[in-house]
């Protein structure tokens, strides 16, 4: 196990930049909707923004690389991003991403239709589903990242907070949400994103175990 903050957060934060995206690529949010849902909720930069500050097309090559470590596929970056770094769209190194930026650095939320999305777009998520969205999303992958040998539960909740900005680790997050009512979420939103997420929402072995004990 480790207690380097970079390789926790590079695992168990993967969910939080890409389950963004998807939500973008499927209509439910615009990037200042999903941005600022986030950030009101206390975490120090939304996803898209910081997807910006990290490169697209570096986040791209990143989720490449952890997909492949761990044989995993839910790793990799959405067709969206793709599609961006293709038309050159690299994010704030070269002044548009998710967001424009002018001389000064100042950024301003892009709008961006996906080239997939569809005429009639679903109604957008309200920023309390974004944030549930993206933490059920770590907490599931918090779970597995422990089932894997990577960091025990305090490593990740204290990289999560001081590394990647979050207000509350994943494990953290539990406590207040309680083991049953965990289990409940994921399993609808498995059902509700499979096609786009995979297995991103399916209950994590591990938390199974704990949660039917």
């Amino acid at each position: 196990m480790t207690d380097e903050p970079a390789c926790i957060v590079e695992r168990v934060g993967r969910p939080y930049l890409v389950e963004a995206v998807r939500m973008l690529e499927a209509g439910q949010g615009s990037v200042a909707d999903i941005d600022a849902a986030l950030e009101s909720a206390g975490y120090a930069w939304g996803p898209l923004r910081g997807l910006d500050a990290i490169g697209l097309d570096v986040d791209l090559a990143n989720g490449d690389a952890l997909a492949e470590a761990w044989d995993e596929a839910r790793f990799t970056s959405p067709q969206l991003q793709r599609d961006l770094v293709a038309a050159g769209r690299l994010g704030r190194s070269n002044g548009r991403g998710f967001y424009r930026y002018d001389a000064d650095g100042l950024a301003v939320p892009d709008v961006i239709r996906p080239l997939t999305a569809p005429l009639t777009l679903p109604p957008p998520l309200t920023p309390e589903r974004i944030v549930e969205r993206l933490e059920l999303a770590v907490i599931n992958e918090a779970y597995r990242a422990v089932a894997d040998g990577l960091a025990a539960p305090p490593a990740i909740d204290r990289a999560m907070r001081s590394a990647a900005g979050f207000p509350r680790g994943p494990f953290e997050l539990v406590d207040r949400l309680g083991l049953r009512a965990l289990v409940g979420r994921l399993r609808a939103l498995h059902e509700a994103t499979r096609d786009s997420s995979g297995d991103q929402y399916q209950v994590a072995e591990l938390l199974w175990q704990m949660a039917t004990v």
